[in-house]
């Protein structure tokens, strides 16, 4: 069985259009969370509860869950006996990442059905610098990843390598290797439209070290793989 963790604007559509392809109906998508459109104890509090209840569950014909979710909500899976659990997830460099999530936050957003605090950045209209360092967006790995450290991950594919780390998870996952989909990049190339400042980029490494911190450790252990491939 396949956990798929999706951290916002990491190509997570790109990868749930391969994911469908290959497990169909066996395929549950779980987007109701909205991990940072709650404050911090809530949810934490529904995170506990929730992974309590899945203590002992069996997933029955679901081979793969995908969405926006953390992970320690299945972690009760990973000490049962009646099935392996691999999970996996994508990480992109977290200044990188944020340009696109306010763009396409600033693009997509919907008065009917928009999360708490999508509709709070835009009906509040956030500058780029007060969506950077905002409580609510510091550290968005280090957010999704509580009480869940990268060793628990199978397999950590870089966004910015998709097509060469996609060829490696689908052979090794899939048994057969796929071409990489294209889905949702938004803006052309899938690059944001907020120029980037180099001042800035430095000051938001500062503020975001945690999720630095885990995105280069992510960077480690892709070298480590492709290492032990060529080996």
């Amino acid at each position: 069985m396949i956990i798929s963790v999706h951290m916002p604007k990491t190509a997570g559509k790109s990868f749930a259009a391969s994911l469908k392809e290959y497990f169909k109906g066996s395929l549950m998508e779980d987007y109701g969370d909205a991990p940072i459109n709650a404050p911090r104890n809530e949810r934490l509090r529904k995170l506990l509860a929730v992974a309590a209840d899945n203590v002992g569950k069996s997933a029955g014909n679901v081979r793969c869950i995908h969405g926006h979710f953390m992970p320690f909500k299945y972690f009760p899976l990973l000490d049962s006996d009646k099935e392996s659990v691999d999970f996996v997830t994508w990480l992109r460099e977290p200044f990188d990442r944020m340009r696109s999530h306010y763009d396409y936050w600033k693009s997509s957003y919907d008065p009917l059905c928009s999360q708490t605090l999508h509709r709070r950045v835009v009906e509040e209209n956030w500058s780029f610098h007060r969506f950077c360092f905002s409580d609510e967006m510091k550290n968005i790995y280090h957010q999704f990843l509580w009480a869940f450290p990268l060793e628990h991950f199978s397999f950590i594919g870089i966004t910015e390598f998709y097509d060469h780390d996609f060829a490696f998870f689908s052979k090794e996952y899939f048994g057969v290797e796929m071409s990489a989909r294209r889905e949702n990049i938004g803006s052309p190339g899938g690059q944001a439209r907020i120029p980037a400042d180099k001042g800035l980029a430095r000051e938001f490494r500062e503020h975001h070290w945690d999720d630095y911190q885990i995105y280069e450790a992510a960077l480690s252990l892709r070298l480590t793989r492709m290492t032990r491939d060529i080996g």
